[in-house]
């Protein structure tokens, strides 16, 4: 009966686990309900996989079936979603390149989920990466490049860190991440692909197709995109199922600017740009679009790289693209100096004949991780060398405007990042240890300088150079004359002066301590125009180009080294608001074309200051309060007017020379020079994340947050326990009736045994 028993047994719980997709692999590793209640996983989220065959992951390229739960610890607990509240169904695959190949002890994966989910708050998808940052010890890099990105307005992926337990066993610290691509929730362009799954099943539906024909219409249709601009595909017209009076052939391609090359439609430009067409994957089975796409990207690269700065066909560079983006995407890989810029992971997509860079990916080379380019910290890291767009740009003397101009804005940002760079050390140090010591000696890559042995000194070493890279980077952006990427367009043999109608030549603008140092500033009231002024020591120069805010105001101006330029340019022309920048230009040509540059600085103003006058600041982030008062007087320092919601204010300093120094409401603060004052914030809350429009007015009551109730989470029974505690009892129900039905047999025939002995 025993041996019966145990072997039917066994037959039935094999069919139940095998029902469940090997739901017992996960609760084997005790699952938690809260990560609250697993010390060891120093308090962080915690997520299980289990794959269905039990192994580890061999294939970037082939997905494997698995199954997913999630813990949530403190700061997620009311994230919950499908997978907190269930074991769920899951495909898995390796992800990267140097990352998949470089190493053999620690990778990182894409996840599909069966069910769209929105993983901890940051929105609803099926598509999610576990990125391993083995190179990178801190765990940091790629988290504050993401998070800095969106504080300023640009989409990069949402993340944060998980614990993984893989098939059972520690698997690490983790970066759940959004993965880029397009749709509604990330890059929110047009999405060929999903147009041709909607129209397959609109003429699936129409004439009673089969759900196999429609899948093999979609993967038909997705594969071969000639139907976008024959408007047919097989034998059905797309205009009988489908407005395609809504198809915009200019908008829709995401393109990865990387040197693997390793993508179905990809192409080089004429400079060497390695694109390649991340969606729709199978561009260039349209060659009508593909074609589209390389010229504008083509025509885009001419522009940057023409010493004009317009391409054969007579457009600017900034005709091509959208400038904010364009200047943004550089922001972020300057500040914090990756590595990789230029030559691996870099996104732009293309939006109604628009070139938008960015999304921002892959940091884990920035920061001083990267021994060849950007250890120091007080340089241009090659910053573009690779990038052959920008590698042009920065001759530009407008595109070096934009640049300073958008630092001013976001100063107030960039100066929270040390303190942000805290409050995320401290919320993963424990966890970053316990990595270490399961995968020690990290940054086995070539190019990342040789691991510390200790994560404590990784961070300080991070944390340091973060605060010398923005104070050297505040000096370079304010400069009158920046050398962006390491470029010098200023030539010392044109003489370049300006004056106003009434023949003043004008003075340097002194009047803005915290902003860009300019050449000039100029009181539009006071005068109908500006006249520019030039002359030369060029024996060759035989006429200027002049440019006003990156275009073209007036072309060959003749001149030579014994003829001054003169050239009158009125208020109408120029950008007149206080504080407007006006960038002014001079090209000078030889006989083949231009090949020296000048340019100034004008900022309208009708601010001035006397002989013995300073100007004081105190920018709250919200508005400059501007002091023009005579120098060594006495300035009592303002109350603070903002909130911050989870900050607290803790006074003013003085930016730029370094100091710490608080200034209290109502202290006197010197006035020896003209200087600016920003407040100093306090971090409340380790998330309180780097937005400038969440200052607000005090007077605005910030809204109450209830306080989560841990508590009920940690005693909610889970869906999965409740499903498994009925499969118990139906186990122990199933064991007691096969028990007595099988003792039965025995008995019965033993019995008939006996009889027939006897």
């Amino acid at each position: 009966m025993k041996k019966t028993t145990f072997i039917v047994l066994i037959l039935l719980i094999t069919m139940l686990l095998s029902s469940m997709g090997g739901l017992t692999g996960i609760n084997a590793i005790q699952v938690q309900k809260s990560a609250l209640d697993c010390p060891e996983n120093d308090g962080l989220p915690v997520i299980y996989i289990q794959t269905d065959d039990n192994k580890g992951i061999t294939s970037k390229t082939d997905y494997k079936s698995a199954k997913m739960t999630i813990a949530l610890n403190e700061e997620f607990s009311k994230c919950t979603n499908y997978y907190t509240e269930n074991v769920g169904a899951i495909k898995i695959r390796g992800r990267g390149n140097s990352t998949w190949t470089g190493n053999s002890v620690k990778h990182s994966y894409r996840i599909k989920l069966d069910k769209k989910s929105d993983m901890f708050g940051f929105g609803s998808s099926k598509h999610w990466i576990l990125l391993a940052n083995y190179y990178e010890p801190t765990f940091l890099r790629n988290k504050m490049a993401y998070d800095f990105s969106n504080a300023i307005g640009m989409w990069s992926p949402e993340s944060t860190w998980v614990v993984l337990y893989f098939n059972g066993s520690y698997a690490g610290l983790y970066q759940l991440c959004e993965s880029i691509r397009v749709s509604k929730e990330r890059v929110n362009i047009t999405n060929w692909e999903n147009i041709a799954e909607d129209i397959a099943a609109a003429i699936c539906k129409k004439n009673n197709l089969s759900d196999l024909q429609l899948e093999v219409m979609e993967k038909g249709m997705v594969e071969n995109l000639s139907w976008i601009t024959t408007g047919k595909y097989d034998k059905y017209t797309i205009s009988d199922y489908y407005d395609t009076s809504t198809f915009d052939t200019t908008s829709g391609y995401l393109i990865e600017y990387d040197a693997f090359m390793d993508s179905i439609s990809q192409w080089y430009t004429n400079k060497g740009s390695p694109c390649m067409v991340d969606t729709p994957e199978y561009l260039k089975t349209n060659s009508t679009l593909f074609n589209y796409v390389k010229n504008l990207v083509q025509d885009f690269e001419d522009a940057c790289r023409s010493s004009s700065f317009y391409n054969s066909k007579g457009k600017h560079w900034s005709e091509y693209v959208d400038v904010d983006d364009l200047v943004d995407y550089w922001m972020v890989q300057t500040v914090l100096s990756n590595g990789e810029f230029g030559i691996r992971s870099g996104f732009f997509y293309i939006e109604n004949g628009k070139i938008h860079f960015g999304p921002n990916w892959d940091f884990d080379c920035g920061g001083g991780n990267h021994f060849t380019v950007t250890t120091r910290y007080d340089n241009w890291n090659g910053t573009g060398d690779r990038n052959y767009f920008y590698q042009g740009l920065y001759k530009d003397p407008y595109f070096q405007s934009l640049c300073q101009q958008r630092w001013i804005e976001i100063r107030d940002i960039v100066n929270q990042m040390p303190d942000y760079l805290k409050g995320l050390g401290t919320y993963v140090a424990a966890a970053a240890e316990r990595d270490i010591a399961k995968f020690p000696n990290p940054r086995m890559w070539w190019s990342t300088p040789k691991y510390t042995s200790s994560r404590k000194q990784e961070y300080d070493d991070y944390y340091n150079w973060l605060v010398n890279r923005i104070a050297w980077l505040d000096g370079q952006l304010t400069a009158e004359y920046p050398t962006i990427g390491g470029v010098n367009v200023v030539s010392e043999k044109i003489t370049m002066s300006i004056q106003d109608s009434n023949k003043k030549t004008l003075k340097t603008d002194s009047t803005r301590p915290n902003e860009i140092n300019v050449s000039y500033g100029y009181d539009p009231a006071s005068s109908d125009y500006i006249t520019v002024k030039a002359s030369t020591t060029h024996t060759t120069l035989v006429s200027y180009d002049i440019y006003l805010n990156g275009k073209t105001i007036a072309k060959a101006q003749k001149a030579d080294n014994k003829t001054p330029l003169s050239y009158n340019i009125p208020n109408s022309q120029l950008k007149t608001g206080e504080g407007d920048i006006n960038v002014i230009v001079l090209i000078a040509n030889n006989s083949s074309g231009p090949y020296r540059y000048s340019y100034r600085y004008l900022r309208c103003t009708g601010r001035s200051l006397s002989s013995g006058e300073v100007v004081i600041v105190f920018d709250d982030g919200m508005k400059d309060n501007v002091n023009i008062i005579a120098k060594n007087s006495e300035l009592t320092v303002p109350k603070i007017e903002v909130e911050r919601p989870g900050f607290t204010a803790l006074g003013w300093v003085r930016s730029r020379d370094g100091s710490e120094t608080l200034y209290k409401e109502g202290a006197t603060v010197p006035t020896t020079s003209s200087s600016e004052y920003r407040i100093k914030w306090k971090r409340n809350h380790i998330f309180n994340v780097m937005f400038e429009d969440e200052i607000k007015v005090k007077n605005e009551v910030p809204p109450v947050v209830p306080k989560p109730d841990y508590e009920k989470a940690k005693a909610a029974v889970p869906e999965r326990k409740t499903k498994l505690v009925g499969i118990v009892a139906s186990i122990i129900s199933a064991i007691l009736v096969i028990g007595g039905t099988a003792s039965a047999v025995v008995n019965k025939t033993g019995a008939d045994k006996m009889n027939t002995k006897e």
